[in-house]
């Protein structure tokens, strides 16, 4: 029998979820930057509330991003510590995937066609993500990346598409593409995803529980001048 911890600390909300006997709960917060001082706390009071004993948690999923830089690596940090200590699987999933599937079914619902994720990395600057949806399954179709700048990214056909997550300053200047402000990426949907690689023979030594970081995004530029 699995007992999974999931975790997500990738974005303003911190939480937390437990995975045992086809089961899945939950805690969330809006913890305003204290991730930090708060996760090992929430996943403490969720064991205690699931009678899950230290060394039980055999299987731990996280959000690896991308997403907040500090955040990310706190998630990454406490998954690790905790799948070294029993010993167990770690099993990254990728932020924009766990936000297309907390979208799907309303997509589904919105007749979409298709989910694009949008996750801040700072002003101006977004990770966009693509899962095209048929028959309610998600298949992705643009990898993640980072776009910048005020005008949307000229090569996403998206007529049709919804944007969940943050919304960028230009989706209203694509025609035929909705937002929808409502999915989060939740521990449960972690949980979920993670037990699906657990189920595939997946699972990673918990020295492989790393952040995802894409491709050219740094914060940093060379002073002018």
């Amino acid at each position: 029998m699995t007992t999974m911890l999931g975790l997500d600390t990738s974005g303003a909300l911190c939480s937390v979820a437990i995975y045992r006997e086809n089961r899945i709960v939950e805690d969330t917060r809006l913890v305003d930057r204290m991730h930090n001082r708060v996760v090992l706390e929430m996943i403490d009071e969720l064991c205690r509330r699931e009678n899950i004993a230290s060394g039980q948690l055999d299987a731990v999923a996280f959000a690896c991003g991308p997403g907040s830089f500090t955040g990310v690596r706190i998630s990454a940090a406490v998954a690790q510590g905790i799948a070294f200590a029993n010993n167990a699987l770690i099993y990254p999933v990728p932020s924009s995937l766990a936000l297309a599937h907390a979208a799907k079914e309303r997509a589904v619902e919105s007749s979409a066609k298709g989910v694009l994720t949008v996750i801040r990395s700072r002003k101006k600057a977004f990770y966009l993500a693509g899962y095209a949806l048929d028959q309610g399954e998600l298949t992705a179709v643009i990898d993640v990346g980072l776009f910048e700048g005020d005008d949307p990214p000229e090569r996403l056909k998206l007529t049709g598409w919804v944007v969940v997550g943050d919304e960028p300053p230009w989706r209203e200047g694509v025609p035929g593409l909705g937002y929808d402000a409502e999915p989060k990426i939740l521990a449960s949907v972690v949980c979920e995803l993670g037990v699906r690689r657990h189920q595939r023979g997946e699972g990673l030594d918990a020295s492989a529980g790393l952040p995802t970081y894409v491709l050219g995004d740094s914060p940093w530029r060379i002073p002018k001048g």
